[in-house]
């Protein structure tokens, strides 16, 4: 007898999560609605993630495993678990996520009853390595952004819209048919990189329908600072200074990698010509005004981070806070 088809898909990118993936896959697997699949993408881990997942398998058979066999880099990595799903519902999920019991139940009711919603997601609470909260928000009720396509557009652009609701519930079928924005290159050559895929693909979701955000707070996302330790390589002022450039330099190419992305999806969509062409300039001024923030960042931080050895230590500190993977003797 074939299995029976899923009402929700659930896709986890894992790379090295031995230190988290046992909390994830525990929170999911204890969700009240329980008619779901999980397909695990192992970006080729060298850490024992495989044989965590392996006993998971053993345990439950919606669980389906697959570790790839090179590290393939996160666009694929998306693109291959969405490929693998079968539900009606998807959903991405991070290896070092946790998630209330009734968060897909809430997110499936939300679909259900609202036929032209084709993201439902909620309030989130950041936690760090513990699972103690940082921070809540930010705080959003039903539809958001409301209006015609134009002004959601502008609203998504101008205001400061949640990262993660990439991580919310999706129509399988709106969010295979529009691809992601990694795939863009096909017909834009605009692809530079990865940065910033999950405002991407919320945003390409804003030309297929409504966002609706539950007023709970559903879901967990651990804060974690992945690149620190580059820092922690050497103490030496020369190091630090290439450091800080290299940094300034991939900056720069990912924030006008995004930028064009955001224009190449406005282009192709069906908006009128001038309103397609007053979002253009406004994302050149968003672009122009990332580019001096950022900037004046790194500059603050860079001369911080040379002359004081205090806050080098309080970046130190925060590192090990919120990535386990650092260890302390590499503080000198």
């Amino acid at each position: 007898m074939e299995n029976k088809q899923p009402k929700v898909s659930i896709g986890i990118l894992v790379w090295n999560g031995e230190d988290f993936i046992k909390l994830a896959l525990d929170s999911l697997l204890a969700q009240d609605f329980k008619d779901f699949e999980i397909i695990i993408s192992d970006n080729a881990s060298t850490d024992n993630t495989e044989k965590i997942c392996e006993e998971y398998i053993k345990k439950d058979r919606r669980i389906k495993y697959i570790k790839q066999k090179e590290n393939i880099g996160s666009d694929k990595n998306f693109s291959f678990v969405l490929d693998e799903s079968s539900g009606e519902y998807f959903m991405w999920a991070s290896y070092d996520d946790l998630w209330e019991p009734s968060y897909i139940s809430e997110m499936i009711r939300v679909l259900d009853n609202n036929k032209s919603v084709v993201l439902a997601s909620c309030i989130k609470d950041e936690i760090d390595k513990n699972g103690n909260s940082i921070q809540t928000g930010p705080y959003y009720n039903g539809i958001f952004p409301k209006g015609t396509i134009f002004k959601k557009v502008l609203k998504f652009l101008s205001k400061d819209m949640d990262v993660h609701l990439m991580y919310g519930l999706m129509r399988t079928s709106v969010i295979k048919k529009i691809h992601l924005p990694i795939n863009f290159e096909r017909k834009n050559r605009l692809n530079r990189g990865t940065y910033a895929i999950d405002t991407l693909v919320s945003f390409r979701l804003i030309f297929e329908g409504d966002f609706y955000i539950v007023n709970k707070v559903l879901f967990h996302h651990r804060l974690m600072r992945k690149d620190t330790d580059l820092y922690l390589k050497s103490q030496k002022k020369s190091d630090i200074i290439l450091i800080f450039f290299s940094k300034v330099l991939k900056m720069f190419l990912n924030v006008h990698g995004y930028f064009a992305k955001v224009r190449g999806i406005t282009s192709e969509s069906d908006l009128n010509l001038y309103q397609k062409y007053f979002l253009f300039c406004i994302t050149w001024i968003y672009e122009f005004n990332a580019f001096t923030g950022f900037l004046f960042y790194y500059f603050i931080s860079f001369l911080k981070f040379i002359h004081n050895k205090d806050y080098r230590k309080e970046y130190y500190d925060g590192a090990l806070k919120y990535n386990p993977v650092l260890k302390k003797n590499q503080i000198k």
